[in-house]
């Protein structure tokens, strides 16, 4: 038997006692799945004072221009000005897509990322363990 669909997910997982939050992104999610999701990241984020992200869209499929357009106009703005508020800064490291596709979003996202929130650091890595090497996870 072969699955000829595959569900498509968007995980958070938050480990407090690490500062740390995870996502996982497999296959084809909606733009109002993304602001749903994302706005949750956000508020585990600020209200844990999490500082590492790991953002894991080996799976993902292209993100809709919906949820670019949101990102860009309204998530980025408002999570920039809670966290300087806050002064909570992120270590973001990014595992990267399979998709050229998404490949190409990511980095018109990672370039708004970099505009919009300064002082948080976004690398990309092949796989979870250069990642999580990164963000000392391990210790």
């Amino acid at each position: 038997m072969e699955t000829l669909i595959e569900k498509s997910t968007f995980e958070i997982i938050v480990d407090k006692g690490r500062k740390f939050i995870q996502i996982k992104i497999k296959g084809f999610i909606s733009a109002s799945q993304h602001m749903e999701k994302w706005n949750r990241v956000k508020d585990e984020v600020i209200s844990n004072r999490l500082d590492k992200m790991i953002i894991d869209g080996r799976n993902a499929k292209v993100t809709p221009v919906e949820t670019q357009k949101w990102f860009e106009e309204v998530y980025f703005p408002h999570v920039a000005q809670v966290m300087k508020s806050m002064n909570i800064q992120l270590n973001i490291a990014q595992i990267e897509p399979e998709d050229i596709f998404q490949k190409l979003v990511n980095q018109r996202i990672d370039a708004l990322m970099e505009k919009t929130l300064p002082g948080n650091t976004v690398k990309i890595f092949n796989n979870e363990k250069e990642a999580q090497d990164w963000l000392k996870l391990d210790k």
